[in-house]
């Protein structure tokens, strides 16, 4: 055999090696590529979603289950926690059900075990509730843990540990609200909504829009002050525009404070709206009418799906998305699916 010959051999033997260890490296790869809370703030007693991203980063190679787990640990200083306090409970999300979830009350820790196998390429975001209970600065934070490396062969190296994500819990609201609807009646909106405990409050201010973005003020329907027991309001907007009208309650305080209620939609063309789809266009979060609890499905202009997350509270968080178009896929009550674009601009 010449040098010239063994050389060439050598020289194949190096590079095969070189790429068999290059796709080795890209065959599994579990990753958490965002990690944030729905609000920058919550009061006592309210609650927001804590959300992260989470695929297989991988080209080839599916993550097998057992061979990860997912920690959340939740701040141990008593300022919010899972709500309700069980990991089965506050885990949402469809790639949440990849994982087998516990909760720990002492820690505040969330973990979820892989419970099935994740081909390259999917996952998705999953959600937590948490619960302001003190007023405090937290924080919480996401990491992937190694549980059987003989099953994860691939790079495990680098985002699979984000920054901490930050959540303030402020005073509680002075206003509980547990219902705000608005209706059609005739030619006009019927709105109601119901409180069952009111502290140092002041009034609400009935606000109305055309857009889900530019605000003005029908009326100001005074409250109960201070009560700590079930009242109902009403107010009647006698000259709502033409198609979509959009409602939402300031509730003020004596102190001057104050906060919003959710936003309600009506369709003035014949009836109320069930799938309305705003602020359009939105930032962190867009309203979804009729689909709480739901699933539903977000995609690009070119028909991959970036998202499937359940409606919370007549929400869900964007703030995953890249600005543009986009499309969710939901189904309406005839369990028809339904198709609607909104822009995020951010």
């Amino acid at each position: 055999m010449t040098r010239t010959f063994k050389n060439t051999v050598l020289s194949l033997l190096i590079f095969f090696g070189t790429l068999s260890n290059t796709f080795a490296q890209n065959d599994a790869d579990p990753a958490i590529t965002s990690f944030g809370f729905g609000a920058a703030s919550v009061p006592v007693g309210g609650t927001t979603t804590l959300s992260l991203f989470f695929l297989n980063n991988g080209d080839f190679q599916s993550l097998v289950p057992g061979s990860i787990a997912i920690l959340v640990s939740l701040t141990n200083a008593g300022e919010y926690t899972a709500e309700p306090e069980s990991g089965l409970a506050v885990v949402s999300g469809l790639p949440a059900n990849y994982f087998t979830w516990t909760y720990n009350p002492a820690t505040k820790a969330l973990r979820g075990v892989l419970n099935t196998a994740i081909t390259p390429g999917d996952g998705g975001q999953i959600d937590i509730v948490v619960k302001g209970v003190a007023v405090g600065s937290n924080t919480s934070t996401v990491n992937i843990q190694r549980l059987q490396p003989a099953n994860l062969t691939g790079d495990f190296v680098g985002n699979n540990t984000l920054p901490p994500a930050l959540l303030a819990v402020t005073p509680s609201l002075p206003v509980t609200l547990i219902s705000f609807n608005a209706q059609k009646e005739n030619s006009g909106v019927n709105l109601t909504w119901v409180t069952t405990e009111e502290v140092n409050s002041d009034y609400f201010e009935v606000q109305h829009s055309v857009n889900g973005k530019s605000w003005s003020v029908l009326g100001k329907v005074e409250s109960h002050k201070d009560s700590k027991v079930t009242n109902n309001y009403t107010y009647s907007d006698a000259n709502p525009g033409e198609g979509m009208n959009y409602y939402r309650l300031n509730m003020v305080d004596r102190d001057a404070t104050h906060a919003y209620s959710r936003i309600r939609s009506v369709d003035l063309e014949g009836k109320s709206e069930t799938n309305a789809v705003f602020p359009n266009p939105a930032a962190t979060f867009i309203s979804i009418d009729g689909q709480e609890g739901k699933e539903v499905k977000i995609f690009d202009v070119n028909g991959v799906l970036k998202t499937s997350s359940k409606v919370q509270d007549g929400q869900i968080s964007i703030n995953n998305l890249r600005n543009g178009l986009h499309l969710i896929q939901m189904t309406n009550s005839a369990n028809q699916v339904v198709t609607k674009k909104f822009v995020v601009l951010k």
